[in-house]
C-alpha cells in the first residue's frame, strides 16, 4: 500500500511534459476507474512506473502496481511480464502473509490482460488457501474482476468458496 501511495502521491505532483492535467494522473492508479482512463496519457504514466521499478526494483509491490498500469494501458505482453516476474519473486513463493497479497495482485494483472485461465487458476488457489484476504464477497463487488466476472469457472468458484 505504501508504494501505491507514493506512486499516487508522484503522479500528482509530477509535471507532465504531454500536457495531461494532474487530476488525470491520480484517476490512473485507482481501481474503481476503468482501464480505459489510463489511456489519457499513456507515454508519462508508463516513463514515471518505469523510473519508480529502476529505483526499487526488487519490490513485489512496484511491480504489482506497475503490471496493473500496463495492463490498463493494453500493453499486454509487458503486463504478463510483471505477472511473472511476481510468480518468481521471494515473497509470492516464500511468505505466508505478503505471498498471498503478491498473488491477489498477480491474478489482477492477469485478468486484466485477458489470461482468464491463468487469473482464476491463481484466484482458486488464494481461495483454497489458509491465509487469503481474498473473499467470494470482495470477488462478487471489486470491479478489478470485471474482465472475468462473466466467466463460468469465476461463478462456479463464487458457488464453491461462497461459505
Amino acid at each position: 500500500m505504501v508504494v501505491r501511495e507514493f506512486i499516487a502521491h508522484t503522479l500528482l505532483t509530477h509535471q507532465a511534459q504531454d500536457s495531461c492535467q494532474q487530476r488525470r494522473w491520480s484517476r490512473g492508479l485507482d481501481p474503481r476507474i476503468p482501464s480505459g482512463a489510463w489511456q489519457e496519457c499513456p507515454g508519462s504514466a508508463r516513463v514515471l512506473l518505469d523510473s519508480v521499478v529502476a529505483t526499487l526494483p526488487d519490490d513485489w509491490r512496484v511491480h504489482a502496481a506497475r503490471g496493473l498500469a500496463l495492463a490498463g494501458l493494453g500493453r499486454r505482453q509487458d503486463a504478463l511480464g510483471e505477472a511473472r516476474w511476481l510468480e518468481q519473486s521471494d515473497i509470492y513463493r516464500g511468505d505466508a502473509y505478503g505471498g498471498t497479497r503478491a498473488a491477489e495482485d498477480r491474478a489482477w494483472i492477469l485478468a486484466q490482460a485477458s489470461e482468464v485461465d491463468a487469473a482464476l487458476d491463481e484466484v482458486e488457489r488464494l481461495l483454497a488457501g489458509p491465509a487469503c484476504y481474498l473473499s467470494v464477497h470482495t470477488l462478487r463487488l471489486d470491479p478489478r474482476w470485471d474482465p472475468i466476472r462473466e466467466h463460468l469457472r469465476f461463478q462456479r468458484l463464487l458457488q464453491q468458496y461462497e461459505n
